[in-house]
């Protein structure tokens, strides 16, 4: 599997990544045994996002033994300070780690969720301390509106942006 730069961070990750909706479906164990078997195969880059169901308990099961050969990356759709960190701290409790690689502003889609996450008490306060803390690495957003995943990016405040692709 070749590896790649992501984004405008230091992090390599392999060429081809998983996803972490299609395990939602499948019990625990079953879920974690998918996950143990791409990493087997070469994949070494996880996306999912807490509100993919136990996706992360699945891929924090499963990625525990190898956290430190692989790259992992959650969201949230909170836009509030507070409830971004409730997020966070779920997120490291279900993925059995000490800090998330890239932690991702999820659906930033309309110019409301953007001034809710930038606002005084927003989502991006909470976001920054993590990452000052050392409990996430890089910082990116997901987004399904191209001119303002173009505004958000032009800030020059996140590491990466995610975008639909299919």
């Amino acid at each position: 599997m070749q590896t790649i730069r992501f984004g405008k961070t230091e992090l390599m990750v392999s060429q081809v990544a998983f996803g972490g909706i299609p395990i939602i479906p499948l019990r625990l164990e079953e879920g974690a045994a998918v996950v143990r078997h791409c990493f087997e195969c070469g994949i070494t880059f996880f996306d999912t996002a807490n509100m993919y169901g136990d996706s992360e308990k699945k891929i924090g099961l499963a990625l525990e033994s190898v956290r430190d050969r692989v790259v992992i990356a959650t969201k949230t759709l909170e836009r509030s300070a507070e409830g971004a960190a409730k997020h966070i701290a779920y997120s490291l409790d279900n993925l059995k780690t000490d800090y998330i690689d890239l932690y991702q502003l999820h659906s930033i889609s309309k110019q409301d969720d953007w001034d809710a996450i930038v606002a005084p008490g927003g989502a991006l306060e909470a976001v920054q301390q993590a990452k000052a803390e050392g409990r996430i690495k890089y910082i990116g957003f997901s987004s399904h509106d191209i001119p303002l995943a173009i505004k958000v990016c032009r800030t020059e405040l996140f590491a990466s942006i995610q975008i639909p692709f299919n």
